[in-house]
Order: C-alpha cells, then sequence, then structure tokens
C-alpha cells in the first residue's frame, strides 16, 4: 500500500439500469453498458489512465477511474492527461450513445493498496478527496463535470473554470468550493444560452453550411450575421454550435474569438485567441517522431503530479506522457513549416503572447520579418494544426472591431483552407466598416455567393411570439398561459431585442411584477388599491440597467467603475491592484479592502453584470528567473490578501459597460485610466507579468492615453512602433504614431483652426514643454522613416515636414539645447530624394535648401557623427550638380573630422548605414571623372585596407552600399578576383551567417547579378554557363524597380546596369547565334531603359558617373549588334518589365 497523490474519476451515466425480464429490453440494456465500458475504457487507454471499477447496482451505473497510480503517473498529470480524458468521456457518451451523464473528479492524497480480508479483496483508493469526486458526481448542481480547488489550481492555462456554489462534504470542516471545467477556448463566449428561442431558420442555416462542410464538398464558407447590439448574435452561433457538436463521429474542432473596442491597433489581434485553441489540437496531426521534438520545454509551466516514483519500468511511454505545452507545439510548427527561428520570438511571443520559457539571447537578437512572411505563416500554421479535422469552426464575434492583417490571414484561410466554416457577427455595416480587403469583400458577395460558400445574415428582434417563447423559459410559465397584453407590452418595451427583454424579464422575476389574471393567465401585477399596473416604467434598457445599478451598495458601483474603465475583461489582480492605488491605502488596510473588491465583484456576478472566469494554474507561465529575484513589494501587485492570480472577469454584455461609463464623469474617467496605468506598469516591473507583447502593450498605451498623460502614452507608441517596424509591421507602426499624434492634435479641443503646414491648432504649439516637443517630432520622425520603408515617398516627406515645421512655430523649440533629434529628417528626406522618389526641379532647390540647414544645425550641435553625415550629403548634392573639384573640397574637410573606429557605429545608429564612409568611396569616382586616377586608386586602396575592415561585419547593408562605387573600379582594372573575394568575405558570408534563409537585406536581390557578373568576367572558364544564360534571357530576369536602380545609382552602377553587362559578356563568350542575338536584344534594350533614368524625362542629368559608363555599354552592345544583324526594331521591339517602385 501507499499513500499517493491521485486524480480520481467518478462517472455516472443517467440510465435505468433494471433488468426487465423481457429479454428485448434486457440485451438493449446489456448493449448499452457494453458500450459505455468501451467507450470509457477506449478513453482511458488514449489518456493512460486507469479504470478502477465498473459498478451495476440498484443505485444504478457508476464507473471509476484514476490517473498517478502506478503506470499513470505523469508530468503534467492534470492539464495532459486527467482533465482532458474527463471532458473526453463526457463528451463521448453524450454524443457517440446518446447517454448523458454526471462527472466528479478531484486531486489529493490517497490510500492506494488492498482492502479485505485473505480470501476476499479488492484493489482501493480511499481518502476525503475520493469520498468528494462521489459527492460531486451525485450533486444536484452538477451541470455535467466537477471538479475540486486542487484541480483548478493544478491545470494549465488551456483550461477556464466556472465557480459553483460551495458543498459541505465528508471529511472537510469547511464548505467545499467546486468548479466546472470548460476549455479555455469555450471560456471567451461561454456555453450555449439555455433561454435562447427563436431563430430557427438561421440556425438551421449554419448547421446545414456545417454539414455541407463536413460530408460533401470539403470546400470553405463564409457566413457573416450583421445585428445592432442585444439581438443575440452571439447566442444564436453558440446555439448553432451545440447543435453542429452533436453531429455523429466527426472531428470537430472549434474556435472563437470576442474582438474588444481597441483590437484594430494590435496586428492579428483575433490570432491571440485562435492560436490558443488550435495549438492544443496539433497534436492530432502530429506523428510519433513529431511527438517527440521538444525543442522548447516550459519545464517550469507543468506540474509534478504525484508520486514521481510511479511505474519507473514503463519508459516507452514517456515520450507519449509529456504533454506538450503551447510553446513546444508552436515551435515544431515554426521547425516543420521551415519558418524563420525568429517567429519564435516575432510571432510567438510579441504577436500571439504565447509564454514560456524562452532563449533570452534570441530575442535580443532576433531578426526583421515582413508582412507578407507572417500573415503566409500564420495561415500555414492554423492549416496545419487543423489538418486532421472533419470540420473547422473559426467563430468570430464584433469583427467590426478585427484589425486588417487578422482579416488578410482570414482572406488566405477561406481561400486555401479546406473544411473550414467562418463565422463572423458584426454591428451593422452602416454604421460600423471593416477593414478588410474591398476586392475579397467584392468576391464574396460576388462569385463566393453564387457559389453558395457565402451567406449574409440580417438578424432582427424577435416578433411578438418569439417574446412570449422567451418570457416562458425565464418566468417558468406555460406559453399558452401568458396574458397577450403582457408580452405585446414586453415586445414594445424592448423592441424585440432578446437581450433587452431577458433584462426586464430578471426585473420583473425579482420584483414579482407578474401575477394570475381574472381570466385565468398569467400577466402584469396590478396594484389593488387603483387597479393601475405594477411599476415598471423604462423606456430603454439603458434606463432599466441604471436602476439596477442604483440598487447596489456604493462599495460595488465604485468598482464596476473601475471595471467598466479597464474594458470588456479583466483580471482580479489587475482590478484589486488598482483598487488599492486609488484608494492609496496603508498596508494595514489593504487586506480588508482587497476583501471588499472580491465581495463587490461576486455580488456583481451573481446580479448577471458580469461573468467570471477561473483560468488554471497557480503562476504565469512567462515567470522569468530574473523576475522571480525581484522583490515583490515594489510590483505592483495586491497586497495583504492572497489573491488567486488565474481570476478573470468579463462583462456579461456591452450594453453594461457602456451604461456604467456613461454615468462617470470624464475627470473621473481620466483618474481612474490613470490609476490603472501607473498598477500595470508597477505590476510589469514586478515578478509576475510583463507588458511586452503587442496586446498587452496597446492596451496600456490606451490608458495612459485616455487618462490625458500624453508624454507617457506618446513614450510607449514609440517604443511599439518601433518594435512593429523592427518585425516589418511598417503599416501599423504608422497607425500607433498617428494614433499617438491625433492625441496631441486633440489636446486642446481647437481643432476648427488647426495649421495646414503643422496639422496642429496653434494653441497646441504654444503649449508645448521641450519634453512634449521632442515627443511630437519623434512621432513624425519614426512615421517619416516607416513610410519611406513602406515606399510611400510623399506621405513619408509630409511627416518629415511637419516635423520641421512643429520645431520651427512652437515656442518651446527655444529652449530646446540638443537639436540632434531633428537630424534624421535631413538625412530621410535626401534619401528619398537619391531614391527618385520625389521631383525636383533642374537646380535642386528643395534638396540644396535641406542639405544647408542640415550642415547648419549639425555644425551648431557640433558632433562628428552628424556633421560628418550632413558634408557627406553636401558633397554629394555638389557632385550629383556636376561641380566635382568642389564636391572634393567638401571631401577634405568631411576626412579631417571622420574617424572609422569612433563614429563608424554612432553614424550606423543614427542613419542605419555608415553614411560618411560610404562618401569615401563615392570619391573614388568624382577623382576618376576628373582624370585624377593616382588619388583615386590610392582611395580605394584606403577604403579597403583602413575603413572596410573596422566597420561592424554584421551590417551587410552598409557593406555593400560602401564597396558599390568601387565594385566596377576593380572589374575594370582587372582585379576580378579581388572584388570577388572582397565581395564573399564581407557581404555574402555575413549575410549567410548573421541572416541566413529567409532574411533579407536592401541589397539583396542584387547579390546574385553581381557575383554573376565577376564570376563571367574572371579570366577563368565559367561555370554553368548554359544556366547563366538560361537565367538572364528570362522574362524579367536581373530587371529591377526604378526606385532601386536608383538607389544603386547613386553609387556608380544601377543595379539593372549589371544585368545589362551580363548580357553583353555572356554574348562574347557564346557562339550560338540566335543565344547571342537574344542576349543582345535585352542587354541593349535594358542599357537605353538606364539611360533614361541616369538623364530622366527632362534631360537632366541625375546620375552623372552612372551615365558615364552606360553610354560606353550600350556603345559595346551596339557594335556587337551591329555584327550579330540585330536591328533597332528589333531592340525597340523587346518589352523591358520593370516591377513598381
Amino acid at each position: 500500500p501507499e499513500l499517493r497523490d491521485v486524480y480520481t474519476i467518478f462517472i455516472m451515466p443517467l440510465i435505468t439500469a433494471k433488468l426487465t425480464g423481457e429479454e428485448k429490453k434486457d440485451r438493449e440494456l446489456f448493449l448499452v453498458l457494453s458500450k459505455i465500458l468501451l467507450v470509457v475504457n477506449r478513453e482511458l487507454s488514449k489518456y493512460r489512465g486507469h479504470l478502477r471499477q465498473f459498478i451495476v447496482d440498484d443505485k444504478g451505473v457508476v464507473l471509476i477511474a484514476n490517473f498517478g497510480l502506478r503506470g499513470s503517473t505523469f508530468p503534467n498529470m492534470i492539464s495532459g492527461h486527467g482533465l482532458p480524458c474527463t471532458l473526453a468521456i463526457y463528451n463521448a457518451l453524450q454524443e457517440e450513445l446518446d447517454v448523458d451523464n454526471q462527472i466528479g473528479a478531484t486531486y489529493g492524497a490517497a490510500y492506494c493498496g488492498v482492502v479485505g480480508g485473505i480470501r476476499r479483496h479488492e484493489f482501493a483508493v480511499l481518502g476525503p478527496s475520493v469520498n468528494l469526486a462521489a459527492r460531486m458526481m451525485c450533486n444536484a448542481c452538477n451541470p455535467g463535470i466537477l471538479v475540486d480547488s486542487q484541480v483548478r489550481l493544478k491545470a494549465n492555462k488551456d483550461f477556464s473554470f466556472n465557480a459553483l456554489v460551495p458543498v459541505k462534504a465528508k471529511g472537510y470542516a469547511d464548505p467545499v468550493a467546486i468548479f466546472e471545467p470548460i476549455k479555455a477556448s469555450a471560456k471567451r463566449w461561454g456555453k450555449a444560452n439555455s433561454d435562447f428561442v427563436g431563430r430557427t431558420l438561421e440556425v438551421d442555416a449554419l448547421v446545414r453550411f456545417a454539414k455541407d462542410i463536413a460530408y460533401s464538398s470539403g470546400e470553405s464558407k463564409f457566413m457573416f450575421i450583421q445585428a445592432e447590439s442585444g439581438t443575440g448574435k452571439s447566442s444564436l452561433i453558440l446555439s448553432a454550435i451545440s447543435k453542429i457538436n452533436l453531429m455523429g463521429k466527426k472531428k470537430v474542432i472549434i474556435t472563437r474569438n470576442i474582438s474588444n473596442q481597441g483590437d484594430q491597433m494590435i496586428p492579428f489581434s483575433m490570432f491571440r485567441a485562435i492560436f490558443k485553441d488550435v495549438l492544443a489540437e496539433i497534436d492530432g496531426g502530429r506523428d510519433d517522431s513529431a511527438h517527440s521534438i521538444n525543442t522548447h520545454t516550459s519545464q517550469h509551466s507543468r506540474e509534478s503530479s504525484g508520486d514521481s516514483r510511479g511505474d519507473s519500468s514503463d519508459m516507452s511511454s514517456t515520450r507519449f506522457s509529456v504533454a506538450a505545452t503551447s510553446l513546444d507545439n508552436f515551435s515544431f510548427l515554426v521547425n516543420e513549416l521551415n519558418a524563420p527561428p525568429e517567429f519564435l520570438e516575432i510571432v510567438g511571443h510579441h504577436i500571439l503572447g504565447i509564454r514560456g520559457q524562452r532563449d533570452k539571447s534570441a530575442a535580443k537578437n532576433f531578426k526583421a520579418g515582413s508582412q507578407e512572411a507572417i500573415i503566409d505563416f500564420m495561415a500555414r500554421a492554423f492549416m496545419r494544426c487543423t489538418s486532421h479535422a472533419d470540420l473547422v469552426i473559426m467563430a468570430l464575434d464584433d469583427a467590426h472591431l478585427l484589425d486588417e492583417l487578422s482579416w488578410k490571414v482570414i482572406q488566405i484561410l477561406f481561400k486555401e483552407c479546406p473544411k473550414l466554416l467562418i463565422i463572423c457577427a458584426s454591428r451593422p455595416l452602416k454604421s460600423y466598416s471593416l477593414e478588410v480587403d474591398p476586392q475579397f469583400w467584392a468576391e464574396l458577395h460576388g462569385h463566393f455567393s453564387r457559389e453558395m460558400r457565402f451567406s449574409e445574415i440580417y438578424l432582427l428582434g424577435l416578433d411578438e411570439d418569439g417574446i412570449r417563447a422567451l418570457i416562458s423559459k425565464i418566468l417558468g410559465i406555460p406559453i399558452n398561459e401568458i396574458d397577450r397584453s403582457f408580452f405585446v407590452d414586453l415586445h414594445a418595451k424592448s423592441g424585440g431585442m432578446p437581450h433587452f427583454a431577458s433584462q426586464m424579464l430578471e426585473t420583473i422575476k425579482k420584483k414579482e411584477l407578474v401575477a394570475k389574471l381574472e381570466n385565468g393567465k398569467t400577466g402584469w401585477r396590478k396594484d389593488v388599491s387603483n387597479d393601475q399596473v405594477a411599476d415598471f416604467n423604462f423606456s430603454t434598457v439603458g434606463e432599466l440597467l441604471v436602476y439596477r445599478l442604483d440598487s447596489l451598495e456604493a462599495s460595488v458601483r465604485t468598482t464596476l467603475h473601475l471595471c467598466a474603465v479597464f474594458g470588456m475583461e479583466f483580471h482580479l489582480l489587475d482590478v484589486v491592484a488598482a483598487y488599492q492605488n486609488l484608494l492609496q491605502l496603508d498596508d494595514s488596510e489593504k487586506e480588508s479592502r482587497a476583501t471588499n473588491v472580491v465581495s463587490a465583484l461576486s455580488v456583481a456576478v451573481n446580479e448577471g453584470i458580469i461573468d467570471q472566469i477561473y483560468e488554471g494554474g497557480q503562476l504565469d507561465e512567462d515567470s522569468d528567473e530574473e523576475a522571480d529575484q525581484n522583490d515583490s513589494s515594489s510590483s505592483g501587485d495586491p497586497q495583504g490578501l492572497e489573491i488567486d492570480t488565474n481570476i478573470a472577469y468579463r462583462f456579461h454584455h456591452a450594453m453594461w459597460q457602456e451604461n456604467i461609463l456613461k454615468l462617470m464623469l470624464d475627470s473621473r474617467k481620466r483618474l481612474l485610466h490613470q490609476i490603472i496605468a501607473e498598477s500595470l506598469e508597477m505590476a510589469a516591473n514586478g515578478r509576475k507579468r510583463q507588458v511586452n507583447n503587442y496586446y498587452s502593450m496597446i492596451k496600456l498605451f490606451g490608458h495612459w492615453k485616455a487618462s490625458g498623460n500624453m508624454l507617457k502614452a506618446s513614450e510607449l507608441a514609440l517604443t511599439i512602433g518601433r518594435s512593429f517596424a523592427n518585425v516589418g509591421l511598417g503599416k501599423e507602426a504608422v497607425k500607433i504614431f498617428d494614433e499617438a499624434l491625433e492625441m496631441w492634435r486633440h489636446s486642446s479641443g481647437d481643432e476648427d483652426k488647426t495649421d495646414v503646414t503643422t496639422g496642429f491648432p496653434q494653441k497646441v504649439l504654444e503649449r508645448l514643454s521641450v519634453d512634449d516637443l521632442k515627443s511630437v517630432i519623434q512621432l513624425h520622425v519614426d512615421k517619416g522613416k516607416c513610410l519611406s520603408t513602406l515606399h510611400i515617398p510623399k506621405e513619408s516627406v509630409l511627416a518629415y515636414d511637419a516635423a520641421l515645421m512643429v520645431m520651427q512655430q512652437s515656442p518651446a523649440s527655444a529652449q530646446m539645447k540638443d537639436r540632434s533629434i531633428t537630424f534624421p529628417i535631413f538625412s530621410g528626406i535626401f534619401v528619398l530624394i537619391k531614391f527618385g522618389m520625389i521631383e525636383q526641379d533642374k537646380e535642386c532647390t528643395y534638396e540644396q535648401e535641406i542639405v544647408r540647414r542640415f550642415v547648419e544645425e549639425t555644425k551648431i550641435h557640433g558632433d562628428p557623427v552628424h556633421y560628418g553625415r550632413a558634408l557627406g550629403m553636401q558633397a554629394e548634392v555638389i557632385a550629383r550638380l556636376g561641380n566635382v573639384a568642389l564636391a572634393l573640397e567638401h571631401f577634405d574637410r568631411l576626412s579631417e573630422i571622420y574617424n572609422v573606429e569612433q563614429h563608424s557605429n554612432e553614424v550606423c545608429k543614427s542613419y542605419g548605414s555608415d553614411r560618411s564612409a560610404q562618401i569615401f568611396s563615392l570619391s573614388v569616382l568624382w577623382n576618376l571623372h576628373i582624370g585624377n586616377e593616382k588619388q583615386a586608386l590610392e582611395l580605394c586602396e584606403f577604403c579597403l585596407k583602413e575603413l572596410l575592415p573596422k566597420m561592424d561585419i554584421k551590417n551587410v547593408h552598409n557593406s555593400m552600399i560602401f564597396l558599390w562605387p568601387l565594385y566596377q573600379v576593380l572589374w575594370e582594372r582587372g582585379q576580378v578576383k579581388r572584388m570577388r573575394t572582397i565581395l564573399e568575405d564581407f557581404v555574402f558570408k555575413p549575410f549567410q551567417g548573421h541572416y541566413g534563409t529567409g532574411g533579407f537585406t536592401f541589397c539583396l536581390p542584387l547579390y546574385k547579378p553581381a557575383a554573376m557578373l565577376l564570376e563571367i568576367y574572371d579570366d577563368d572558364a565559367v561555370y554553368d554557363i548554359e544556366e547563366k544564360v538560361n537565367w538572364v534571357l528570362q522574362d524579367g530576369a536581373g530587371v529591377f524597380t526604378d526606385m532601386f536602380d536608383n538607389a544603386m545609382g547613386n553609387y556608380g552602377s544601377t543595379a539593372s546596369q549589371v544585368t545589362s553587362e551580363i548580357c553583353l559578356c555572356l554574348a562574347r563568350k557564346i557562339d550560338c547565334p540566335e543565344v547571342k542575338r537574344d542576349l543582345i536584344i535585352k542587354g541593349t534594350a535594358l542599357a537605353r531603359t538606364v539611360k533614361i533614368l541616369c538623364q530622366g524625362e527632362d534631360g537632366t542629368i541625375k546620375m552623372r558617373f552612372t551615365l558615364d559608363r552606360t553610354l560606353r555599354l550600350i556603345h559595346a552592345l551596339e557594335k556587337i549588334a551591329e555584327e550579330c544583324g540585330v536591328t533597332e526594331e528589333m531592340i525597340k521591339n523587346k518589352k523591358i518589365s520593370k516591377l513598381p517602385s
């Protein structure tokens, strides 16, 4: 015998198990009992549990199972084995055998061993927790499954729990807390509404869609539901899903999300919830070998269940017994889908908020992704997780609040994911707009609608018969005994809205406002003294809700005020911490006040205002080791009372939150937002929680913004936006910057007097402090950078110009000592001009003015990092305008102050690459242009020997730009092998080493043609010459955008020019006349497009040094063309398809 920690399951099928003496009926009973035994045993075997007893007696049928005995003890036993098995048994008995059942499950120490005498004995599990499981199974209030508090505490966040009224139990001095377990996915919407009535046609339409997918076509379908608030959108979907769940033996995966205000600012907002659901499903689609892949195990997030000494002999089960965490499964997806490893950090942590022990060195060094790559990965990951299902339901409530990127993934899933039913519920689109691609929306209403893959429902209120049915449900009155005047009146008062009618009926029920009438039916109770209908004069549901709120105690109302400001959903821990900070309590008072908050929330739950959500686990899974070492006294967590960190709440309906907020003064709301923001920040700096994923950060930004603390909100917006930009979400970064700038614009309430040039009312500019001014300018600068990266040049320039105008017009600028904040503006505009994204006059007046101001500002500032960059810009502009001698004078000034070891990294930090060093390599071309070859070659050697080795080798973009002016200089002078070696050592190999497959850098498209040209130019034999010819003759191969050619052309050669050179070199090495002709035609046509780009449409020379080389190239090509019989008409007919910039 042993004393072990055991998970015990008592299962009671609700059937009559008595022999009748009739052979047919008794055989049917035996068959049902046999099936029950087989189903329960099957599920226990799947999760590796033990069936201990199967009892059939005069009291009924009971099955007893255990986990934690020898052979069934595992890490993560509750969440990975016990609870999933319990839910599986309950569902299997209902769905497969149509046998309703009740289950009780507990966890605790129990005697495990033989009991009885020598001749008659049995193996038994005995203890208080076992007795409790039996009592919970038989409890009259058992909704299907009940568990105790120990199970809830041992469960992880894959499960949530509804708290029920505690019960008295043998062996326990105090009433025992009991809970109904539900999957974490179900907590977001809860169970189907027991008071749901009507909507038969709509429910049937959804069920038909689901059956069609599961049993026949398999093509995805999309149902879009529009309805006003309170119409019952969510209840309709839940009712349909509950029916769909009863479909035969089909594997159905259901995933759900409810969007909230502010979610449109959060990239992929819905997928935080969606991936919590589908990551748990991936095991169903993983093979044995996949199970063994466990590269990122979160050991601290797994509880040790039971006696670890149990059954060590069965080592073969180890691979299956360790249930994978969300991080494990996500890591598996990243590996299997060949996604870049940094997606573990970018997508897993920042976007999806997946918790667990992460590789912090990798987190610090992750590389940027791209928006398209992330969208594609999210779609493929979802499809992989659900690939084994017969039907996948994605139910999205309040879809009008969904962000644009979520819609992009939905679009891919609808078109590519089989067996998927998407159900979207939204407020009416006449009042709200969707951030969905208009073309996709048109396709849904067009051919997808005709193919019966898309359908739309517009829900209206219930009719009078529907309200009568609702009255019958809630008040328990037979439908034919309800007085007509009663249900007609209630229909008029509620507008037929089910939620509003339900709220009214709950009040009617509490106040006992109905009674039997003289006609024998039930209707309004009348006041005997004056024969008037009882007082129920609420013209709107809002008035009714306010009436109910007014009836609550002041402490409950105060707590609800705080909750409403938190949002639709909130955690107990956060509410208590904020409440304590609001009252500025001494430590001695905190315990009693925390108790008051918990009591107030319990009252609100009982009133149906909020719903309580229990999540499994005792600690957040993202507790890092160093965070655990922090002093909890400064954590911002509530003190004094042992607070369950896993209790959360959600308003039962948005109407409650909206009406509470309407009752509050704006000043009160601002104060509460500030208290909440401070509490969340304190908690983030403490031992348990971190506000370092996008969801948490944007929620915090919202609170700071609503509090009126614009400086704090702006600082956070910059942090969030820069993080977005770093992972390739530039458009979302611009949104957050705009949100912060709008906050500043509206701060004076004087929007009608907005200055056109700055976009700000003058009052706002006059009130800005120095810190405020810096914040506003920085928001504009970062916005400009993002827009430039997104290739939206006009908007980028507007952002940069606005920053300069704000600087000029704000009085605070006179007090600003450090003006370096504006330097990236000048550099950013200059880069846009070089890329050909800004049109100028022939004299480049705008560019010269920008450069002049930049030189002046940086000279005053005195930092050689910025002053050197400005001098370099000035030299570039002067050289481009043709005054090379003057440009070299400015270069001499730059060379006097620039020190590569001291300045290179700082210049890169401020401007992305070493713009100062790049002037050194450019000056090689300038010297060659004026015939100073000796000086040019000396400078070339200085660049390669003194500068290049001392620059950051990881910054391959800087290395490529720095080397590009020297590229043609070396190979034209017979140093091809040397140039190939330099590119390999300083660009190609470092890129592979630091970025690898899937990485990206601006010059990456140029790597292949640049390396190919050098290989062809080399004196040695060219390998795979046929392969090179085939590549270069492909339509579009080696053809670059005008923007890219402008960018590279400013450094001596365009990228398209390199391709043209490849055509020339290959033509000289190829004997086949037809191939030679094709090469010459493409090379000449491409070189002529480069010539036009260098000269500009008006004939102004834009890239003087590139033009010189291009003209020589065209001459060489035309000479061979004449020899090969290539006509002018052939060249003109060659279409060069350039991609749009």
